[in-house]
């Protein structure tokens, strides 16, 4: 006997991100969607007297978030290279400048990023991650026939003063 499958079409959902925030300030356009995975380790335990594991434990807990951040700024290369210094508007009219010097340790951004989700009671989805390293390179190029941007790879880092759950962040349908 067969049965048949519920589907829900509006469940089904595709479409882009259209808002993405790094600590609070918009990065612009993005290409190449943004995706978020997790990876979870799991060590198998294992006994003399049974073939095989008995049970698993997680080792290594990674998130990472990437993006293609379309709009060239300054202010975009500084996050993917994970600079520290803002970029400086100088007194002299019509620059701009971003300092390149020596990384000494990893700059953590908020990321907020928003997309479509599941239709019916709820318009987009929310996902809030409480500390985000840029861990990829980010090319800086300049070609005839491709637009400049900056690919970026983030990792994402437990927040251990967040509430018990949501160390990492939050994703909410609203």
């Amino acid at each position: 006997m067969t049965t048949n499958m519920t589907i829900t079409r509006g469940n089904i959902i595709a479409g882009p991100c259209t808002s993405f925030t790094v600590d609070g300030n918009p990065i612009g356009g993005t290409s190449g969607g943004v995706t978020m995975e997790r990876k979870t380790t799991m060590v198998d335990l294992e006994i003399d007297q049974i073939v095989g594991s008995v049970r698993k434990v997680p080792s290594k807990d990674v998130i990472t978030v990437t993006t293609t951040m379309s709009e060239a700024t300054l202010a975009n290369l500084q996050i993917a290279w994970g600079i520290a210094t803002a970029p400086v508007v100088s007194t002299t009219p019509g620059t701009e400048t971003l300092d390149v010097g020596v990384i000494s340790s990893a700059i953590e951004h908020a990321l907020v990023f928003v997309g479509p989700c599941p239709s019916g009671t709820y318009s987009s989805r929310t996902v809030t991650l409480h500390k985000a390293v840029s861990v990829a390179t980010a090319k800086l190029s300049f070609e005839k026939d491709k637009e400049q941007a900056y690919q970026v790879t983030f990792d994402i880092l437990p927040d251990l003063t967040q509430t018990a759950g949501s160390e990492y962040g939050t994703i909410v349908d609203q």
